[in-house]
């Protein structure tokens, strides 16, 4: 039985959300595959229509994923104009605890309730990247809030081994505004060699543009041609090849020249107005997923893992994402012009991270794809975030 929760750890944003439903740009019931705890699979499998929506899961790791919902294409067969059917006929009690809990993230660490949010949630996204102030973070008493126990990743850090305090240097190193974003992820990634108990060689440096569009393009290629993605992120990927003029005449060297033209016309303006907005990606991404330790499950529950190797592949993982995005939006920010803004902004990172971080396997991919290039320490990585 979970032990009662006296405190929660939040980002400012975190109380201003509310599910927009069937006003939402982006429905959250499209996409996916959904899964299904028992206590609902129990709950729907005596009722005809309810237990048509489901199956068992052959995969299941345990009763978090026990089942999941029989997809009408690419769409739960529940959704009726922007509105969960069943939660509308049964009650919010009838819906599984991932689709109670989601957009919300709810890990208790060490007895504190840390709650974020996933930026695949459109108006998630718009509260983390509008406010320069969204990141900071507040503890508050637990208060009354309610949540079922089966969206909650209870995890302890005693297996840190004293490391745990490492969470709150990454986020105070990526949250120092005195340097550019760049030299903290820099900063980070040395901090994280030491971590994992080795020293980092910087053997790649400087911005090589066009090793860092090849890998941004080939790693897109690889998981849109193998798995689902949303039409809002295909029209967000076709702004930013005609921002770079990616055609099949183009050579990289003239790809690569527009995409520095956009950078230093449209791109860089915009951030040097806004320099919160990536870190506020990168500050509740940290926070999100427990960085370094956390490693989420089939089950989407986190756990911890100190392992040497997997904390230095979760920077890989986090500087890979951060430069797939920011050099998606350079490109549409070549393509939209004077015309481009935080809402073309916060459209690609939502649209990006629904297609790209709740990929299951996309993560491996980018490892695979970092060691094929021989790109094995942080120092190599900095191509990659320095232009």
């Amino acid at each position: 039985m979970l032990a009662p929760i006296h405190t929660r750890f939040e980002p400012r944003y975190f109380q201003q959300f509310h599910c927009l439903g069937s006003e939402c740009e982006d429905t959250c019931c499209e996409g996916w595959g959904i899964v299904i705890d028992r206590d609902t699979y129990d709950k729907y499998r005596n009722d005809p229509g309810l237990s048509a929506l489901v199956a068992i899961h052959p995969a299941a790791t345990g009763s978090r994923d026990f089942a999941r919902i029989r997809l009408d294409g690419i769409r739960c067969p529940a959704l009726a104009d922007g509105i969960c059917s069943v939660q509308q006929t049964f009650g919010e009690s009838c819906i599984s605890d991932m689709c109670s809990s989601f957009p919300r993230v709810l890990n208790v660490v060490d007895g504190v309730l840390e709650r974020s949010l996933h930026l695949s949630c459109p108006e998630a996204a718009r509260l983390v990247l509008r406010d320069p102030e969204a990141m900071t973070l507040d503890h508050r008493d637990a208060g009354d809030d309610a949540h079922r126990a089966g969206s909650l990743s209870v995890v302890s850090t005693a297996a840190c081994n004293g490391r745990e305090q490492f969470r709150k240097r990454a986020i105070e190193i990526l949250k120092d505004r005195s340097r550019p974003l760049w030299k903290r992820l820099t900063m980070l990634g040395s901090a994280i060699e030491e971590l994992s108990g080795r020293a980092c060689v910087q053997t790649r440096n400087g911005g090589d543009g066009m090793l860092r569009l090849e890998i941004v393009l080939e790693l897109i290629v690889s998981r849109i041609s193998a798995e689902y993605a949303s039409p809002r992120f295909l029209a967000c990927y076709s702004g930013f090849m005609r921002g770079i003029g990616w055609n099949a005449d183009s050579t990289m060297d003239e790809i690569a020249g527009r995409h520095g033209h956009a950078l230093a016309t449209w791109w860089a303006p915009f951030a040097d107005r806004n320099p919160h907005v990536l870190e506020n990606y990168l500050v509740n991404y940290a926070f999100r997923t427990l960085f370094p330790f956390g490693r989420k499950q089939p089950d989407q529950t986190i756990t911890i893992d100190t392992d040497a190797a997997e904390i230095r592949n979760a920077y890989t993982v986090l500087v890979v994402h951060f430069a797939m995005i920011r050099t998606l939006l350079i490109g549409l920010a070549g393509w939209y012009g004077e015309s481009f803004g935080m809402d073309h902004v916060i459209e690609l990172v939502q649209s990006y991270t629904k297609a790209f971080q709740h990929s299951g396997s996309f993560p491996a991919v980018i490892l695979q794809a970092m060691a094929d290039k021989g790109i094995t320490n942080a120092g190599d990585l900095t191509f990659l975030i320095q232009d």
